[in-house]
């Protein structure tokens, strides 16, 4: 037997969809402020190693370093001689600051990965909406689908 319930016209279905639209945009925006907290806290950490770099170089740019502490770079003055001495002397702070640096860079790309995928689901689920995901969200349509795709898993830890 059938029960007749409230009838459900048009404008209450579309009541429907605009809630479950509102639903999902809400979902969408805490992810992307996720992962823009995420990218925000890498680039900080980023900095502050990059100082750490440049203060273990003491003014010397990184590759005038490299160059001098590999051999590669001539000596041809008492300048040079001292910039060969102090190069060698700041090889140990210098190379575990790159180590740093590197490591950190590793280790913020996979801190990363999780806030990107969560936000891949929610730009897919605002994507099932249509050309109404581009008017709920104001981005356009090709950035929703870039937001999307699922970004490649980091590889494992260097460290363990």
């Amino acid at each position: 037997m059938l029960v007749a319930g409230p009838p459900f016209g048009v404008e209450d279905r579309l009541k429907v969809l605009i809630d479950q639209l509102a639903a999902v945009v809400a979902v969408w925006e805490r992810a992307l402020a996720g992962l823009e907290t995420a990218v925000a806290r890498r680039d900080a950490a980023l900095s502050q190693a990059e100082v750490r770099l440049r203060s273990a170089l003491h003014g010397m740019t990184l590759r005038r370093w490299r160059s001098l502490v590999s051999g590669k770079a001539a000596v041809r003055s008492s300048a040079d001689g001292r910039a060969l001495a102090l190069a060698r002397r700041l090889a140990p702070a210098v190379e575990a600051a790159l180590g740093d640096l590197e490591g950190l860079r590793a280790a913020r790309a996979r801190d990363l990965w999780p806030a990107q995928e969560v936000l891949a689901v929610a730009a897919a689920g605002l994507l099932r909406y249509g050309p109404a995901a581009e008017a709920a969200s104001g981005r356009p349509v090709a950035e929703l689908r870039r937001m999307a795709r699922s970004p490649n898993r980091p590889g494992p830890s260097v460290d363990g």
